[in-house]
């Protein structure tokens, strides 16, 4: 902050132009960097807020999967035999085992 504060003093510190052309054109060159400046700390906020958004969804995601590991693994320890056996039947059904015929021009699925 207090390089901020010391940039401040010196714009302060600076003298003020004396004819009414320097002063519009001070005026116009400030209000453009001020635009600027809205934009992009528009720009950042938006960021920030994205940013936020997106870390909050990976937590949520952790402690899912966190709490699906704790699951498995109690089972695991509780039942290993029953558990390889349901493994395998799902993965069975989820890929059933695919079959392959032969047409003129080579094999296809």
């Amino acid at each position: 902050m207090d390089g901020v504060h010391s940039s401040i003093a010196e714009a302060q510190n600076q003298p003020l132009p004396k004819k009414k052309k320097e002063v519009a054109e001070e005026i116009t060159s400030l209000r453009k960097d001020n635009a600027a400046y809205k934009q992009q700390l528009e720009i950042k906020n938006r960021d920030s807020k994205d940013l936020f958004n997106l870390v909050q969804e990976q937590e949520r995601k952790l402690r899912t999967s966190e709490k699906a590991y704790k699951m498995v693994t109690d089972i695991i320890e509780t039942y290993p035999d029953e558990f390889e056996e349901l493994l395998s039947k799902a993965r069975q059904k989820k890929n059933p085992p695919t079959t392959f015929h032969v047409k003129r021009g080579g094999w296809s699925k």
